[in-house]
């Protein structure tokens, strides 16, 4: 039985991205992914409307964030050149996504939290101390963008602009002071 399906995402800039996507929950290999297709949703009050409507938008945030790695390109196994991302299920609403760290030898992983349709939480985790504001940052990507593969490409971006500005800070020369006459 296959248990990781693979998917590649061009980008702009010929980015190529690749997903592995696990299809059981970790702990539990015997319960696969499994979804419902509804056709009809029965209320007995117009009181349980806006209700129902907020659990099918918090379900929408979540497959729109899933599917947005997945794409009509598939390969059976992984692709060279290629950005590697593994993206397994974390609970009912939350997903992780492991990726090799753009400017260390380690992994990475970003939990991605849909609390609710109009709240999205991105938190970062690696072997070393990160700016604090990297996990808003991943927040707020996710939430303007709503797609993994653009918020992957953001914090890979900013890691490296992160570590050039590190590397300048404790590699710069002083500056020597300005001579008054």
């Amino acid at each position: 039985m296959r248990t990781q399906s693979y998917f590649l995402q061009s980008l702009p800039g010929d980015e190529v991205q690749s997903y592995i996507l696990s299809q059981y929950v970790p702990g539990n290999q015997k319960r696969p992914l499994e979804g419902v297709l509804l056709s009809k949703i029965p209320f007995s009050h117009p009181e349980q409307v806006p209700a129902i409507l907020e659990v099918l938008r918090h379900q929408c945030a979540f497959n729109t964030l899933l599917s947005s790695c997945i794409s009509t390109s598939r390969s059976d196994c992984a692709v060279s050149g290629a950005r590697h991302f593994e993206v397994y299920p974390s609970s009912d609403m939350s997903f992780c996504i492991t990726f090799e760290h753009p400017t260390m030898v380690s992994l990475a992983t970003v939990l991605v939290n849909v609390v609710s349709s109009r709240h999205i939480q991105g938190t970062f985790y690696k072997s070393e101390k990160m700016e604090a504001s990297m996990d808003d940052f991943i927040s707020r990507v996710l939430q303007r963008c709503m797609s993994i593969p653009v918020t992957m490409r953001a914090i890979c971006r900013k890691m490296h602009k992160l570590k050039s500005a590190s590397l300048v800070e404790v590699g710069s020369p002083c500056q020597p002071e300005a001579v008054t006459n």
